[in-house]
């Protein structure tokens, strides 16, 4: 299938069911871009159980079952961010305009249910909130705390939110890892729009150092870390974790140097692997997205700048002492090619280092897909194993 729109005026009653599941999934792609990051993953929220495993309760329903008064808040809530997201999306609606009314319906009402539900009923409340971890000319940077009453495991989960290097925030952290008893710190940094690259590989590093700093302060154990991001987070995770002692991204941000900024373990949600390639794996649409992106984060598109192209690039680092690595992406991703999933998998391969790899069959960039109970107990048992006490 072409991975293009059908030009101005085409029928489309005939419309197959994979075209129109093609078309909903570019459509919920350009309308995360244009708002808060590029993952969806906080459509779950967790609730701890038992044991190892965990149950998923969807938040939209879940609220149904709150005393009246907080179910009329939440509902005006929702209504008035209705109003406010259809204002905000009128203008992505062009990109409908070659199909039917009724898949455009469909495609809208699909955006507009998952976005919702994210910004609406999902985050957890961190236990301690924007802790300032460095200041960069004036800028102050922070993060959030969601510490457990009784975790489940040693060590720490530092989450790296998505939004094309250019947008998301720390509120972004998918609600089930905190709430089944993972220590976890979900950090900001400095956007492509304020700085360009290495600029945020310094400033994770330095979130790292000083987790590792404060952990006494603060009550938990930061020996072990695992790290964590999704999409443009996700590439900025694994950069993180492949890069230990390289004096060209560790930076000098922060009041710890002597504090490592080295991982236990890595989760990719389909995140960048290569950016000397990944402009020619992609399709129409994802060089829509990725050029500008790219152009912000590099200063300039990555074939004109390859040193730093190569610098930005995990697979470019990959030593023996790279840590364990647990990779999701979607076999139907429009935006991020799952070759470059792949690039990073055969590069850990080739080292002969511990890797896992899960093709999440029929899956685009983000979704629940990701979150099935199955694939959040792959995520989990990862985690928790490399962070065992």
């Amino acid at each position: 299938q072409s991975s293009s729109l059908l030009p101005l005026g085409t029928r489309t009653d005939d419309l197959s069911k994979n075209n129109t599941s093609r078309m909903k999934r570019e459509f919920h792609v350009r309308f995360c871009e244009r708002l808060e990051g590029e993952t969806p993953s906080c459509l779950l929220s967790g609730q701890k159980s038992q044991g190892t495993s965990f149950k998923v309760t969807h938040p939209l329903t879940s609220c149904f079952s709150l005393n009246g008064s907080m179910r009329s808040f939440l509902i005006s809530d929702f209504l008035s961010s209705t109003l406010l997201l259809l204002i905000s999306a009128f203008p992505y609606t062009l990109y409908l305009i070659p199909y039917t009314p009724t898949t455009m319906i469909r495609a809208i009402f699909h955006f507009i249910l998952m976005t919702l539900v994210t910004n609406t009923f999902s985050q957890p409340a961190p236990t301690h909130k924007d802790i300032v971890y460095a200041v960069v000319e004036g800028k102050e940077l922070k993060l959030d705390l969601y510490l457990p009453s009784n975790p489940a495991t040693g060590g720490l989960l530092v989450f790296v939110h998505g939004g094309a290097w250019r947008g998301g925030s720390k509120d972004g952290l998918p609600k089930v890892f905190p709430d089944n008893g993972i220590p976890t710190a979900s950090i900001e940094f400095r956007q492509s729009t304020e700085a360009k690259f290495p600029a945020q590989i310094h400033d994770i590093k330095a979130a790292i150092r000083f987790l590792r700093a404060k952990a006494g302060s603060y009550g938990y154990n930061a020996q072990k870390i695992v790290i964590m991001g999704s999409s443009s987070g996700g590439h900025l995770a694994a950069l993180t974790g492949v890069t230990t002692g390289n004096a060209e991204l560790e930076g000098k941000i922060g009041e710890f140097p002597q504090q490592s900024s080295n991982v236990q373990a890595i989760v990719d949600y389909y995140g960048a692997t290569n950016l000397t390639t990944i402009l020619a794996q992609s399709t129409p649409f994802g060089l829509n997205v990725r050029k500008p992106a790219l152009e912000l984060l590099l200063g300039s598109e990555p074939d004109k700048s390859i040193d730093l192209a190569k610098l930005a690039s995990p697979v470019f680092h990959i030593d023996a002492n790279d840590p364990p690595l647990l990779i999701f992406h979607g076999e139907q991703d429009p935006q991020m090619p799952i070759s470059q999933s792949h690039e990073l998998a055969g590069a850990y391969k080739k080292s002969n280092l511990d890797v896992q790899f899960d093709v999440v069959y029929g899956a685009a960039h983000g979704g629940d897909m990701f979150y099935t109970p199955e694939r959040l107990k792959l995520a989990i048992d990862f985690i928790k194993k490399h962070l065992a006490k």
